[in-house]
């Protein structure tokens, strides 16, 4: 199964992130500051290697970057 989380970087994203993760998900996110998603793009990878995690910097709030995000 594949899920997208907004808001990915950090709070209530970032916990979801990792739970989806931990229940075998591969996790596709999106947030708009770049390293602390990449950061954590890479302790979920390095937590859960059997799922597949792709990130973006994407900020929801533009039709075009949500468009670019989905592609």
């Amino acid at each position: 199964m594949n899920v997208v989380i907004t808001g990915a970087s950090k709070g209530f994203g970032k916990a979801f992130s990792e739970k989806f993760a931990a229940n075998g998900y591969n996790v596709f996110l999106c947030a708009r500051h770049e390293e602390s998603l990449r950061s954590t793009a890479e302790e979920i990878n390095s937590r859960y290697p059997t799922i597949t995690t792709h990130y973006k910097v994407c900020d929801v709030s533009s039709k075009e970057e949500v468009k670019t995000f989905a592609e």
